[in-house]
Order: structure tokens, then C-alpha cells, then sequence
């Protein structure tokens, strides 16, 4: 649509004017604002800010708008790097130093050989001693990462650098010289226009039945961004009022629950063969800075969808329009907000008699040395020594396509 329309042609601006630029969202709403108190709190003494808040509550989106503001107003095109999901990339083998190799690319435009971890330490806090450099490390839920990336010391990198931090967890800048600020809810009226430019395409709820019906989404959603967007988008299906007050209904229902209760409803509107194919992009198809990796993982789970005849395109594509994945558009990989990834994998782990996919070696290895393995808990491996298999040999096959 024009709206979609709109922001293609805006990101192609935004990586000719300064490739470093991030795209922030389709619908910013009460940004501005936020940007200018985070950038006020950014003095000579203190480099570090801390934004903090509960998943799906605007933080990566905030932090990004920070990025692209100190950008522009410093005139800076080197020296600086954004890392996106420090806690998912850190959890794979080798992740850290992933994550340290990254840094040191983005600020040099090169490859650092690093050794192990400690290695990475020592290069990261030699080469910017006596630099000035722009971080973002987004989504950093314990301390360990923070010094592996930015140092010990109690501010973090030295000079007149500046690192913004998001996290769900205030303990982990413990010790620190830094600035917390706390994301806060959307506002009524601001939820209300975010639900609205989802929904209906224009910032205000029509004059309708359906405006009325809104503002009791609305106030469902508890002021939570992601939920307005996923609200907006998943209500914008429906014509009739009785498909409007069935899924009110539902939400209601849930809304004493979490944010991940709350988003289910979206997942409870796909037919069986959508569910299975957000369940496997959830569990094994998101995370990593290797993009080539994650680009051939995606293109082979599109043939392994496509021989199982789930449409995936289709799929996808309703997966898209849902708010429920993205596609990054420089490397054509999946991507999810982490509320949602974690959605999908609760769905998983909550299956009876067993889960029907296994994303973490730790739970994998445990449920091999139970005794008494069922015949479901048999057809799993199965499944998962398959997908290994395809993994390993699907080059080939694609080849002889």
C-alpha cells in the first residue's frame, strides 16, 4: 500500500544520505519527545545511558531513534555500531566474541582477528582508548556481556564516547557511571493513534461502530506499543462487528495476563500450516550476525516447507502482515521482536506429551538422558535428525533443483 510504499523510498534515502542510519518503524508515535529527554541526560560526566523496560515497550525503537539523531547532529559516518540482539547472539557458540568481531568491524571497516573473549577485551579497550565512538548494544540482559563489549570500569569506553544500552534489567549497571531512563506506557490518546494507523491507515479511529470498539482494544493493550501494533494490524481483517466483539472478547479475557498471553490471540488466528511455520522461524530461524548463515537457513526452510506443501510464501506473507515477522531487507533473513519469538517458543515448550522442537542443546541433551523415552519423544528426534540432515545436504539439493 502507500504506506509501505512510503517507507521503502524512505530507507533507500536514509542508506544514501549515511549508510549507518537505522530504520526506525513505520508508525513513530510520541518519539520525538523521548529522543530529546534521552539526549538531555547525555553530559561530559556521564557517556553511558541505560534504557530500561519491559519487553515490547518501545526500547530498540527508542534507542535506534537516539542513534540516528547523535548521527546527524555529529555529522558521523564511522566510528560507531549498532549491535541488535546482544542476548540472543550471545547464547550461540561464540557468540561474544561474534558480537566483539562485529563492534570492531562496524568502528574500523575491517576485520580484527580475536582469539577467544579475553582476546576481544583486550583489542576493544587498546583501539578505543583514545577514540570517540557511538554504541548501541541492544537487548543486553546480564553483565557479563556489557564487559565483554565495553569494559569493566565504572562508565565503560573512555574519552568522550557515548554507549546507550537496552535492557530489561536495571542490575546489570550496577557499579557503573550511567543514566537509567525508563521507558514509559503510550498514553490513551497516543494508543489510540497507534492503533489506529494500524488498523485503518489513518491516525484516528473511524467514526463507526469500529471507533467505539477501538478505544476498548485500546485499553486492553495496557499503552504497550507492540501490542498496539500486533492489536492494529490483527483487527484490520476483521469487517463484520461480530468478528470485532468474538476477538474482544478473547482479549479481555487475557488481559490480566502477560504480554505474551496477550499477543497469543494473533497466533490463534492462523490455520495449522501458518502456526507450524512461525513455530519453526520462532525456534530455530532467528538470532545470529552471520547473515549468510541465516539467509541459507531461511532458504532452506522454504524448500522443506514447500515439499511438506505449507505454501510458505503465502504463509509468510500473512506472517508479515500480522506483525508477527519481518524481513530484513539488506539480508533477506527473518526477523521477530523478542516478545513474540519467546510467545512462539512458550507455545512450544507448554505441548503435551512432549515439546515438538528442541531449539536449545542444554534441553536437548536432558531430555536424551531421561529414561523411559516415548514413541513421541522418539518421532521428535526424528524429526530433528531430518531437519539436521536436510541442514547438512540441502546445497546439494538445491543445486539439483
Amino acid at each position: 500500500d502507500e504506506a509501505d510504499l512510503k517507507n521503502i523510498i524512505l530507507k533507500r534515502i536514509m542508506q544514501e544520505v549515511n549508510p549507518k542510519y537505522r530504520f526506525i518503524c513505520n508508525y513513530p508515535t510520541d518519539l520525538d519527545s523521548r529522543v530529546n529527554e534521552v539526549i538531555k541526560r547525555l553530559d561530559g560526566k556521564v557517556r553511558m545511558i541505560g534504557i530500561c523496560g519491559m519487553g515490547g515497550i518501545g526500547k530498540t525503537t527508542l534507542a535506534k531513534a537516539v542513534y540516528n539523531r547523535l548521527l546527524k547532529q555529529h555529522n558521523v559516518r564511522e566510528n560507531c555500531s549498532f549491535l541488535a540482539n546482544v542476548c540472543e547472539v550471545s547464547k550461540e557458540r561464540n557468540g561474544i566474541v561474534v558480537l566483539q568481531k562485529q563492534l570492531l568491524r562496524d568502528v574500523f571497516g575491517r576485520e580484527v582477528i580475536i582469539n577467544d573473549k579475553d582476546d576481544g577485551i583486550t583489542k576493544i579497550r587498546k583501539e578505543f582508548q583514545n577514540m570517540k565512538v557511538l554504541v548501541v548494544l541492544d537487548d543486553v540482559d546480564h553483565k557479563d556481556q556489557l564487559d565483554a563489549l565495553v569494559g569493566s570500569q565504572s562508565g565503560g569506553f573512555s574519552g568522550e564516547s557515548i554507549t546507550i544500552v537496552t535492557s530489561r534489567d536495571e542490575s546489570i549497571f550496577k557499579g557503573r557511571q550511567k543514566v537509567i531512563y525508563r521507558v514509559s506506557e503510550l498514553d490513551f490518546d497516543q494508543s489510540l493513534k497507534l492503533f489506529s494507523q494500524h488498523a485503518f491507515k489513518q491516525p484516528e479511529p473511524k467514526s463507526d461502530w469500529k471507533g467505539k470498539l477501538s478505544k476498548d482494544v485500546v485499553s486492553i493493550a495496557g499503552g504497550i506499543p507492540l501490542c498496539l501494533q500486533v492489536f492494529g494490524s490483527l483487527f484490520s481483517d476483521f469487517e463484520s462487528i461480530e468478528e470485532w466483539e468474538s476477538n474482544l472478547e478473547q482479549l479481555k479475557q487475557d488481559q490480566n495476563k502477560d504480554v505474551h498471553e496477550r499477543l497469543k490471540i494473533s497466533y490463534d488466528s492462523l490455520d495449522k500450516k501458518r502456526q507450524r511455520i512461525f513455530l519453526d522461524i520462532a525456534c530455530f530461524l532467528i538470532g545470529g550476525v552471520d547473515w549468510e548463515q541465516r539467509k541459507e537457513k531461511k532458504e532452506y526452510a522454504m524448500l522443506m516447507w514447500e515439499g511438506s506443501k505449507l505454501c510458505p510464501t503465502v504463509a509468510i506473507a500473512e506472517l508479515q502482515h500480522k506483525f508477527l515477522i519481518s524481513i530484513n531487507d539488506e539480508h533477506d533473513t527473518f526477523e521477530m521482536h523478542d516478545q513474540i519469538r519467546d510467545m512462539g517458543r512458550n507455545i512450544v515448550q507448554k505441548q503435551e506429551p512432549v515439546p515438538s522442537r528442541f531449539w536449545d542443546n542444554k534441553e536437548t541433551l536432558q531430555m536424551l538422558q531421561r529414561r523411559n523415552v516415548s514413541m513421541t519423544l522418539l518421532h521428535v528426534l526424528h524429526f530433528l535428525f531430518f531437519w539436521s540432515f536436510f541442514m547438512t545436504n540441502a546445497r546439494g539439493w538445491k543445486s539439483h533443483q
